[in-house]
């Protein structure tokens, strides 16, 4: 229990976080500052614990139910969906939800003070810029790449076809596969000899 617990709020805060935080810069235009990092962690904490304060209540069920028990037939509850799944039926969905209040404060502090220094810390260890370096660096690696592979295939189209030279046969010119004049064929030994 406690570790599915553990592996909800991690998945959800951090992602919810991000996500927050990349929309509200790109939709609403905010500037990248201490009150978007801290209206992304309140937002990403209240997901959070709406998201994983039912397997907490479960949780919590589960071993006060095994404190002082000697029977094990008396058991209320056989695992963590049982537990859910009873405390909805017998207390309504909100019964899921008691003590929320006191979970989600202690979790927005904590939060809140996380994201922030993650945030500065971030900032002042560059990790943005040599980001945005990379970025660039490979951007550039693209555009040369693509320029390689343009004039290798480029080159490999044009196959140049070869000139047959017969005695009697006029003159003719080099001609590629696009059907463009390349170059003129070399004179033959009978068109030296004539100009002599």
């Amino acid at each position: 229990p406690t570790s599915t617990r553990a592996a909800v709020v991690a998945g959800v805060e951090l992602g919810c976080y991000d996500f927050f935080k990349t929309r509200a810069m790109h939709l609403y235009a905010v500037d990248d500052g201490p009150l978007l990092h801290m209206g992304s962690a309140v937002v990403s904490t209240l997901v959070a614990v709406s998201v994983s304060f039912p397997i907490d209540v479960a949780k919590t069920r589960m071993i006060n139910q095994s404190v002082g028990i000697k029977d094990p037939s008396a058991v209320v509850y056989r695992n963590m969906l049982d537990c859910v799944l009873r405390t909805a039926t017998e207390r309504g969905f909100l019964g899921l939800y008691q003590g929320v209040s006191a979970s989600f404060l202690r979790q927005l502090v904590c939060n809140v003070v996380t994201f922030m220094s993650y945030e500065q810390l971030k900032n002042e260890l560059w990790i943005e810029e040599a980001l945005a370096a990379a970025r660039e660096e490979t951007a550039q690696l693209r555009v040369e790449l693509n320029r390689l592979i343009a004039t290798r295939t480029e080159l490999e189209s044009r196959t140049v076809v070869p000139i047959v030279h017969l005695p009697d046969a006029p003159t003719r010119s080099i001609i590629d596969l696009t059907g463009q004049d390349a170059a003129p064929a070399p004179p033959t030994n009978e068109a030296v000899n004539d100009t002599e």
